[in-house]
Parts: structure tokens; C-alpha cells; sequence
């Protein structure tokens, strides 16, 4: 079956003509609504990750990424048996639901939509869970610890006097998945905190309490909808008197897949997309876990006493430990915000507009403001560029002329068309919010450059 057929036979069967109205039906998780999901669809495939992902998750501001079912298997054999086990970040459930049938488990999301959607995607799975919408960085009413934490969060976000006490929400997702279990915890994140700047005290101190049990470093292209490189970290209140240090990427197989277009008419519905990525089989899940727990010196691993962590001034990457091979570049957290940064831009730029100025103050648009937006945009590229070496996009989505012009054809060139009026609002709604995003990215961006700037590690030529 097809995403898109899957979409429409789902939406049939709810009785709803939109994707945004399915959170509303499914959150009531009616038993008869159950069995027939279940009659129809079966529970062998995880729809509903698929159908969120694709169709309401929100990638700009919620950072929304769902975990492949392989990562997911991978995370729950590195926690162990658990009869309780917490879920941070839970999304609709694509990490937990492949827990042991048996475990009680209690998800916290922040999306009330993806919340609706995980209660159903358990009810399907005929799991013991409880769904707790709430930020799992402040939600701390429960204090009751779980045998096993796992969390894939949203990568690289500012905690803004956030809790717990780290500088930077990577680490403090870490922190706040230790705190919630009695054993281990096994938390995804971004390549970049393998050699962490920001929340470096952070990272001695679990070295050093030998509460690090294991880094994993995955392979490429592991998520279908991001191709932001990703390890695992393991955790646990057991001391260590070592880190292992794992490079899976030549441990994952390659798979393809397939699937036709899901918008717009026959010639993309019609045609089948193909993309590759990377996938752990269950003998590599074992293969990471045996030498995890064992504490095994293998091709791919590497049990490094703490002492020489500490030394190597804390950095994690496996390739600078293990023997015989060389270390590679890893995208660093400044590389990560200007991929952020650009696909904003890019996104403003798809939609262009040449107007001529006339029009333009008709319309409410002030040429010389958008003309000195679009000057601060490539200032702001070039100085960026000078100090970092980061290339970022200059903003191009809007002309003004002098002549009576306007890309989109009129019969008038005198009159506005009343469609057009009602377009323009919503077309300038859409920049306000990549404003918006940009303004963040733009944010983090100098709080990594700053400290850099002042220490003197980099210079202003």
C-alpha cells in the first residue's frame, strides 16, 4: 500500500476531508475506531509516524523528525528489559511502540496534535502507556523514575532558563533523561555534541561521575526527512571507569525506498520517488549492544578509560579512539544552524514578486523598508561569511519597479484585481513567520560566534 492510498482510505474511515482534522478524531481512541484501524491497516506497519510525518508534522518550528523503526529497535535493546520506561519528546510514538508488550510506559509531548495521534498509535498497539502533553524539559510534577529513559528530541534548541542546568537543549534533554530513570537512558542527538563547546562542563561531569556509558556513531542518512548526521548516547547511574565508543557506520545496510508523489496532479502522483537510506538489521543491533555491555575491543569499537576521555579534552568521536582509523570532519553546531538558516531563505525565494512601486503602496508595502531588508540580508551573509567561512543565502523575493509592471498577468495594468488583494496578505503572513524563524537561527548563530569572537578564537579581518 501507498502513503497516499493509506491517507485517503484513513481519512475515508474517520470520516474527515482534511489531515488537520484527524487529531480531534483519533484522540478520543474509541475502541470500535481501534478494531477497525486495525482490521484494515493491521499493526505490522507504523502508518500513523508515516501519515504524521509527512502530512502535519512540523519540521520548522517543533524540529519534528520521527524515528526510523531500526534506530527505535536500537534504542530499546541499549536501555535493557524494562517493566517501566519513560519516553521524552515521544512524538506519535515511533520510538516506543516497539517496547515489550508488557512495559508500562508514560510518553511526554509537547504537540498537542502529535499527543492525540501517539494515544491512538498505542491504543492500535494495544500497549500500557499513559500520554502526557507537557514540555519534558519543566514538566516535573512526577517525580517517579523509570527503570529505562529513551528520547530522539528536537535537535539544537535554546532552553531559555530552561531545566535542567545546561546551556544548550541537546545536553539538557541528556540531563533530564538521566534524572527520570533508576537505570539507563539512551537519547539521539546531532553529530556536533561529540565535540561540545558550549555545555563542555556538562559533559565532564558525567564523564567524570562515569555516568557516560557509550556513544554511538550512526550512519548517514538514517532519517528519511533530515539528512543531519546522528549518534547515540547511553547513559546510566551504574559508574563506568569507561566510555565505549562505537562507530556503527559501517555496520548499517542500505535500503531503498519507493513511493509515489502525494500532492498535485497525475504526473507527480503518478510517478514513484526513490530514495536510499541507512538501516541497522537486528544481527548489527546485537553487535553494538554486545559490545556495549561487554565492554568489547572490536573493528568498531573501543573501550576507552575516562581518564583519556578527559585528557582529549572530552571529545566523543569514536574515529579518534579507535585503532586504525582516522578521524572525520563532523558538521559542527555553526554548520547545522547555517543549513537551518538557508532553507528558510530558500523557502522565501521560491516565491517571488515583481511589483511596481505604485502598486506596492497600494498594497501597504513600503519599497525603501523591503529594499533595506534585502541590503541588511546580504550584509549580514557577507559578514558571517568573512568571520566563519559559512556561505549563507541572500534574500531575493521581492522587486520593486518603476515602470507599472507585476510578474503575475492582469487584463488591467491599472486596476488590482480583488484576488490579488486577498493574496498578498497571505503571501506576506508566510514571510512574517520565515521572518521569524530566521530571527532565531540568526540568534543562534551569534551565541555560538560570540564566545568564539571574545575568547579570540575567531578573528573579524
Amino acid at each position: 500500500m501507498e502513503l497516499l492510498e493509506f491517507k485517503n482510505e484513513f481519512l475515508t474511515m474517520l470520516g474527515v476531508d482534511q489531515v488537520e482534522d484527524v487529531p480531534d478524531v483519533v484522540n478520543s481512541c474509541s475502541p470500535d475506531l481501534v478494531a477497525r484501524y486495525r482490521k484494515r491497516f493491521g499493526m505490522d506497519r507504523d502508518w500513523i509516524r508515516e501519515f504524521y510525518q509527512y502530512y502535519l508534522a512540523d519540521r520548522e518550528g517543533l524540529k519534528q523528525d520521527y524515528t526510523p523503526p531500526s534506530l527505535s529497535k536500537l534504542l530499546l535493546r541499549l536501555v535493557g528489559p524494562c517493566k517501566t520506561l519513560v519516553d521524552l519528546c515521544a512524538g506519535t510514538g515511533s520510538l516506543s511502540i516497539y517496547a515489550d508488550p508488557g512495559t508500562k510506559i508514560k510518553a511526554i509531548e509537547l504537540d498537542p496534535k502529535a499527543a492525540a495521534c501517539l494515544r491512538f498509535n498505542y491504543a492500535v498497539h494495544g500497549l500500557n502507556a499513559e500520554v502526557v502533553q507537557a514540555d519534558a524539559l519543566t514538566f516535573l510534577t512526577d517525580q517517579t523514575k523509570a527503570d529505562g529513559a529513551i528520547s530522539n528530541p528536537p535537535f539544537n534548541i535554546q532552553p531559555d532558563g530552561l531545566w535542567p542546568p545546561a546551556k544548550t537543549g541537546n545536553w539538557s534533554f541528556v540531563l533530564s533523561a538521566l534524572d527520570r530513570t533508576t537505570g539507563r537512558a539512551a537519547v539521539i542527538l546531532p553529530m556536533g555534541v561529540l565535540n561540545e563547546t558550549a555545555d563542555k562542563t556538562v559533559v565532564q561531569n558525567l564523564i567524570q561521575r562515569g555516568q557516560l556509558k557509550a556513544v554511538v556513531k550512526c550512519p548517514e542518512k538514517m532519517f528519511l526527512s533530515t539528512s543531519i548526521p546522528v549518534c547515540v548516547l547511553v547513559l546510566s547511574h551504574e559508574p563506568a571507569d569507561r566510555v565505549v565508543l562505537i562507530d556503527a557506520s559501517k555496520l548499517a545496510s542500505k535500503e531503498v525506498r519507493e513511493q509515489r508523489g502525494q500532492y498535485g496532479g497525475t504526473s507527480h502522483t503518478g510517478r514513484v520517488y526513490k530514495k536510499e537510506f541507512s538501516v541497522f538489521s537486528d544481527d548489527a543491533i546485537e553487535r553494538i549492544v554486545q559490545a556495549i555491555n561487554n565492554a568489547e575491543k572490536t573493528d568498531f569499537s573501543e573501550p576507552v578509560p575516562l581518564e583519556n576521555v578527559l585528557d582529549n579534552d572530552c571529545k566523543l568521536s569514536p574515529k579518534m579512539y579507535i585503532s586504525g582509523q582516522e578521524e572525520e570532519p563532523q558538521q559542527s553546531k555553526l554548520e547545522w544552524i547555517a543549513e537551518q538558516y538557508n532553507t528558510i531563505i530558500r523557502q522565501k525565494n521560491a516565491c517571488k514578486l515583481v511589483i511596481s512601486e505604485t502598486f506596492a503602496k497600494e498594497l501597504g508595502l513600503d519599497p525603501e523598508l523591503w529594499n533595506q531588508a534585502k541590503k541588511n540580508s546580504a550584509e549580514v551573509a557577507n559578514a558571517i561569511q568573512k568571520v566563519s567561512g559559512v556561505k549563507l543565502e541572500i534574500e531575493d523575493y521581492l522587486t520593486f519597479t518603476k515602470s507599472r509592471e507585476l510578474t503575475i498577468r492582469f487584463k488591467s495594468k491599472d486596476v488590482l484585481p480583488e484576488i490579488f488583494r486577498q493574496f498578498v496578505p497571505m503571501w506576506i503572513n508566510r514571510v512574517v513567520l520565515l521572518n521569524n524563524l530566521e530571527n532565531s537561527m540568526l540568534a543562534e548563530m551569534r551565541d555560538y560566534l560570540l564566545p568564539l569572537l571574545l575568547t579570540g578564537e575567531l578573528e573579524v579581518p
